[in-house]
């Protein structure tokens, strides 16, 4: 998944705006409680705006048959 957000009001000269990668449903969630996302951001973006580039990953490739249940935390076996 990807998330365009923007650390600020969209549009504000102060406000800085990422794009985020993730393959946590759980990051995606807080995405859109700790910052503004959406078509907005992306509008303000434009084709060559610039952007901080972020990735999230939990860590620990899942089969297509596994279920993420109780996988995070991840630690090492």
């Amino acid at each position: 998944m990807w998330i365009p957000f923007s650390m600020g009001p969209v549009g504000s000269p102060i406000a800085k705006i990422g794009v985020q990668i993730t393959d946590s449903p759980y990051v995606v969630t807080n995405m859109h409680i700790m910052t503004r996302v959406g078509n907005r951001v992306l509008e303000v973006l434009g084709d060559s705006g610039e952007f901080v580039p972020c990735l999230h990953s939990i860590g620990k490739p899942l089969l297509s048959c596994q279920d993420d249940a109780g996988q995070w935390p991840w630690r090492p076996d």
